[in-house]
Protein backbone atom coordinates (compact mmCIF):
# COMPACT_ATOMS: atom_id res chain seq x y z
CA UNK A 1 0.00 0.00 0.00
CA UNK A 2 2.71 2.38 0.99
CA UNK A 3 4.44 1.08 -2.48
CA UNK A 4 1.27 2.47 -4.54
CA UNK A 5 1.20 5.94 -2.32
CA UNK A 6 4.92 6.42 -3.21
CA UNK A 7 4.09 5.32 -7.01
CA UNK A 8 1.05 7.96 -7.36
CA UNK A 9 3.15 10.72 -5.81
CA UNK A 10 5.92 10.08 -8.25
CA UNK A 11 3.52 10.26 -11.42
CA UNK A 12 1.89 13.38 -9.82
CA UNK A 13 4.81 15.10 -9.77
CA UNK A 14 6.23 14.28 -13.18
CA UNK A 15 2.57 15.43 -14.26
CA UNK A 16 3.09 18.88 -12.20
CA UNK A 17 4.23 22.12 -14.14
CA UNK A 18 7.64 23.08 -13.00
CA UNK A 19 6.27 26.87 -12.20
CA UNK A 20 3.42 25.53 -10.25
CA UNK A 21 3.18 27.23 -7.26
CA UNK A 22 4.13 25.27 -4.19
CA UNK A 23 1.99 24.18 -1.93
CA UNK A 24 0.83 20.58 -0.06
CA UNK A 25 0.12 17.88 -2.65
CA UNK A 26 -3.65 17.31 -3.31
CA UNK A 27 -3.85 13.54 -3.02
CA UNK A 28 -1.53 13.22 0.23
CA UNK A 29 -4.83 13.33 2.84
CA UNK A 30 -6.04 10.34 0.34
CA UNK A 31 -2.47 8.37 0.29
CA UNK A 32 -1.02 5.63 2.87
CA UNK A 33 1.59 8.07 4.09
CA UNK A 34 3.82 6.04 6.56
CA UNK A 35 6.84 7.83 8.68
CA UNK A 36 9.53 4.59 8.13
CA UNK A 37 11.33 5.54 11.62
CA UNK A 38 9.28 8.35 13.92
CA UNK A 39 8.10 9.11 17.25
CA UNK A 40 5.86 10.92 19.82
CA UNK A 41 7.04 13.14 22.79
CA UNK A 42 3.71 11.58 24.55
CA UNK A 43 6.84 8.74 25.67
CA UNK A 44 8.16 11.33 27.54
CA UNK A 45 5.25 13.80 28.81
CA UNK A 46 2.89 12.90 31.70
CA UNK A 47 -0.84 12.91 30.74
CA UNK A 48 -1.35 15.68 32.49
CA UNK A 49 1.60 18.11 31.12
CA UNK A 50 0.54 21.06 28.83
CA UNK A 51 2.26 20.02 25.80
CA UNK A 52 0.32 16.65 25.56
CA UNK A 53 -3.21 18.20 23.62
CA UNK A 54 -0.44 19.97 21.38
CA UNK A 55 1.43 17.07 20.37
CA UNK A 56 -1.81 15.29 19.56
CA UNK A 57 -2.94 18.07 17.86
CA UNK A 58 0.65 17.19 15.50
CA UNK A 59 -0.06 14.16 15.49
CA UNK A 60 -3.27 14.18 13.71
CA UNK A 61 -2.16 17.91 11.43
CA UNK A 62 0.83 15.85 10.05
CA UNK A 63 -1.66 13.44 7.83
CA UNK A 64 -0.03 10.64 8.43
CA UNK A 65 -1.59 7.48 8.38
CA UNK A 66 1.00 5.58 10.47
CA UNK A 67 4.42 5.86 12.21
CA UNK A 68 6.63 2.97 13.13
CA UNK A 69 7.96 3.40 16.61
CA UNK A 70 10.76 2.05 18.31
CA UNK A 71 10.04 0.20 21.63
CA UNK A 72 13.69 -1.47 21.89
CA UNK A 73 16.67 -0.94 21.76
CA UNK A 74 18.27 1.34 18.72
CA UNK A 75 22.01 1.41 19.21
CA UNK A 76 22.43 -0.24 22.62
CA UNK A 77 23.30 -4.13 23.10
CA UNK A 78 20.32 -4.95 25.31
CA UNK A 79 22.91 -8.48 25.78
CA UNK A 80 21.56 -9.06 29.33
CA UNK A 81 18.64 -11.07 30.88
CA UNK A 82 16.49 -8.38 31.36
CA UNK A 83 16.44 -7.40 27.66
CA UNK A 84 12.79 -8.91 27.48
CA UNK A 85 11.69 -8.00 30.60
CA UNK A 86 12.39 -3.99 29.50
CA UNK A 87 11.07 -4.48 25.98
CA UNK A 88 8.07 -5.71 27.32
CA UNK A 89 7.70 -2.72 29.77
CA UNK A 90 8.45 -0.28 26.95
CA UNK A 91 5.81 -1.97 24.99
CA UNK A 92 3.45 -1.89 27.72
CA UNK A 93 4.02 2.00 28.19
CA UNK A 94 3.19 2.50 24.69
CA UNK A 95 -0.18 0.37 24.45
CA UNK A 96 -1.10 2.48 27.55
CA UNK A 97 -0.71 6.06 25.99
CA UNK A 98 -2.88 4.48 22.75
CA UNK A 99 -5.22 3.54 25.38
CA UNK A 100 -5.27 7.05 27.20
CA UNK A 101 -6.09 9.01 23.73
CA UNK A 102 -7.87 6.41 21.68
CA UNK A 103 -9.35 9.56 19.53
CA UNK A 104 -5.77 10.33 18.81
CA UNK A 105 -4.12 7.10 17.87
CA UNK A 106 -4.37 3.21 16.74
CA UNK A 107 -2.42 0.04 17.36
CA UNK A 108 -1.46 -0.97 13.94
CA UNK A 109 -1.15 -5.29 14.18
CA UNK A 110 -2.65 -5.73 10.56
CA UNK A 111 -3.80 -3.99 7.54
CA UNK A 112 -7.15 -3.33 8.63
CA UNK A 113 -6.05 -1.02 11.51
CA UNK A 114 -3.62 0.85 9.18
CA UNK A 115 -7.08 1.21 6.71
CA UNK A 116 -9.44 2.50 10.03
CA UNK A 117 -6.71 5.10 10.82
CA UNK A 118 -6.32 6.72 7.22
CA UNK A 119 -10.49 6.81 7.25
CA UNK A 120 -10.56 8.07 10.95
CA UNK A 121 -8.01 10.67 10.60
CA UNK A 122 -5.56 8.56 13.53
CA UNK A 123 -2.77 8.21 13.87
CA UNK A 124 -1.35 4.49 13.23
CA UNK A 125 1.73 3.07 15.57
CA UNK A 126 3.25 0.29 14.33
CA UNK A 127 6.03 -1.03 16.94
CA UNK A 128 9.86 -1.88 16.00
CA UNK A 129 12.82 -3.07 17.35
CA UNK A 130 16.23 -1.23 15.71
CA UNK A 131 18.12 -4.40 16.61
CA UNK A 132 17.20 -8.13 17.62
CA UNK A 133 18.86 -7.86 20.50
CA UNK A 134 16.13 -8.36 22.86
CA UNK A 135 15.60 -11.94 21.01
CA UNK A 136 18.67 -13.09 22.74
CA UNK A 137 19.59 -16.10 20.92
CA UNK A 138 15.68 -17.64 21.54
CA UNK A 139 13.77 -17.70 18.51
CA UNK A 140 10.58 -18.52 20.40
CA UNK A 141 10.72 -14.74 21.52
CA UNK A 142 9.49 -13.52 17.85
CA UNK A 143 5.95 -15.03 18.10
CA UNK A 144 5.78 -13.37 21.93
CA UNK A 145 6.74 -10.04 20.45
CA UNK A 146 4.48 -10.28 17.60
CA UNK A 147 1.53 -11.61 20.31
CA UNK A 148 2.54 -8.09 22.12
CA UNK A 149 1.95 -6.17 18.61
CA UNK A 150 5.38 -5.50 17.34
CA UNK A 151 5.46 -5.88 13.55
CA UNK A 152 8.72 -4.28 12.26
CA UNK A 153 12.08 -5.83 13.43
CA UNK A 154 15.34 -4.15 11.94
CA UNK A 155 17.88 -6.56 12.35
CA UNK A 156 20.91 -5.05 13.39
CA UNK A 157 21.98 -1.30 14.71
CA UNK A 158 25.28 0.50 13.52
CA UNK A 159 26.87 -2.21 15.42
CA UNK A 160 27.63 -5.98 15.03
CA UNK A 161 25.18 -7.93 16.90
CA UNK A 162 24.79 -12.43 16.78
CA UNK A 163 22.39 -11.86 13.62
CA UNK A 164 24.81 -9.40 11.32
CA UNK A 165 26.77 -6.74 11.30
CA UNK A 166 25.61 -3.10 11.05
CA UNK A 167 26.74 0.00 8.81
CA UNK A 168 29.72 0.97 11.34
CA UNK A 169 31.45 -2.24 11.37
CA UNK A 170 34.27 -2.34 8.98
CA UNK A 171 34.57 -6.34 8.51
CA UNK A 172 30.91 -6.46 6.55
CA UNK A 173 30.24 -9.88 7.72
CA UNK A 174 26.89 -10.23 6.90
CA UNK A 175 24.11 -12.54 8.46
CA UNK A 176 25.41 -14.88 10.66
CA UNK A 177 24.14 -18.51 10.47
CA UNK A 178 21.75 -17.58 12.89
CA UNK A 179 20.62 -14.49 11.60
CA UNK A 180 19.82 -16.30 8.94
CA UNK A 181 16.51 -18.49 11.22
CA UNK A 182 15.78 -15.51 12.63
CA UNK A 183 14.87 -13.95 9.06
CA UNK A 184 13.53 -17.19 8.26
CA UNK A 185 10.96 -17.24 11.40
CA UNK A 186 10.17 -13.44 11.25
CA UNK A 187 8.94 -14.29 7.52
CA UNK A 188 6.67 -17.08 9.27
CA UNK A 189 5.38 -14.98 12.04
CA UNK A 190 4.85 -12.18 9.10
CA UNK A 191 6.89 -9.58 11.26
CA UNK A 192 8.82 -7.59 8.74
CA UNK A 193 12.02 -7.51 8.00
CA UNK A 194 13.70 -4.20 8.09
CA UNK A 195 17.40 -3.85 6.95
CA UNK A 196 17.83 -0.48 8.19
CA UNK A 197 21.14 0.07 9.64
CA UNK A 198 22.63 -3.08 8.18
CA UNK A 199 26.29 -2.94 7.11
CA UNK A 200 26.00 -3.71 2.93
CA UNK A 201 26.17 -7.70 3.27
CA UNK A 202 23.84 -8.15 5.85
CA UNK A 203 21.59 -5.96 3.61
CA UNK A 204 22.25 -8.14 0.86
CA UNK A 205 21.94 -11.23 2.18
CA UNK A 206 19.34 -10.28 4.49
CA UNK A 207 17.35 -9.36 1.08
CA UNK A 208 18.07 -12.65 -0.74
CA UNK A 209 17.64 -14.56 2.39
CA UNK A 210 13.41 -13.42 3.29
CA UNK A 211 10.84 -14.90 1.16
CA UNK A 212 8.85 -11.62 1.80
CA UNK A 213 9.26 -8.49 0.74
CA UNK A 214 12.13 -6.33 2.87
CA UNK A 215 11.90 -2.99 4.24
CA UNK A 216 14.60 -0.35 4.49
CA UNK A 217 12.75 1.77 6.95
CA UNK A 218 15.15 4.94 6.96
CA UNK A 219 18.03 5.13 4.94
CA UNK A 220 19.37 7.47 1.73
CA UNK A 221 20.89 6.71 -1.37
CA UNK A 222 24.34 5.97 -1.67
CA UNK A 223 25.07 7.29 -5.16
CA UNK A 224 24.31 11.30 -3.74
CA UNK A 225 25.90 10.85 -0.85
CA UNK A 226 28.80 8.85 0.33
CA UNK A 227 28.03 7.74 4.02
CA UNK A 228 27.74 4.37 5.29
CA UNK A 229 23.96 4.22 6.36
CA UNK A 230 23.43 4.80 2.95
CA UNK A 231 22.27 2.30 0.36
CA UNK A 232 24.00 1.81 -3.51
CA UNK A 233 21.80 1.66 -6.17
CA UNK A 234 22.37 -2.05 -7.03
CA UNK A 235 21.09 -2.80 -3.19
CA UNK A 236 17.68 -0.52 -4.00
CA UNK A 237 17.18 -2.38 -7.22
CA UNK A 238 17.55 -6.05 -5.34
CA UNK A 239 14.95 -4.84 -2.92
CA UNK A 240 12.70 -2.89 -5.04
CA UNK A 241 12.52 -6.17 -7.40
CA UNK A 242 11.25 -8.40 -4.67
CA UNK A 243 8.53 -5.76 -3.43
CA UNK A 244 10.57 -4.09 -0.56
CA UNK A 245 10.12 -0.42 -0.05
CA UNK A 246 12.94 1.97 1.47
CA UNK A 247 11.81 4.84 3.74
CA UNK A 248 14.44 7.98 2.42
CA UNK A 249 16.04 10.20 5.28
CA UNK A 250 15.61 14.18 4.51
Amino acid sequence: MLGFALGQAACAAQAQSVDAPPGPWAPYRQAIAIDGAGGLSLGFLEPDDPLVPGELAAARASGLTGIVLTVAPQGQFWLDDAAAARTRENIEKWNAIIARYPEHLVAVHSGADLMRARTENKLGIIYTFQGTEPLGEDLERIPMYRELGVRVIQLTHNRRNIVGDGSMEAGNAGLSNYGHKVVERLNAEKIVVDLAHGSPRTMSEGIAASSAPVLISHTGCLALASHPRNTADAMLRAMADRGGVAGIIF
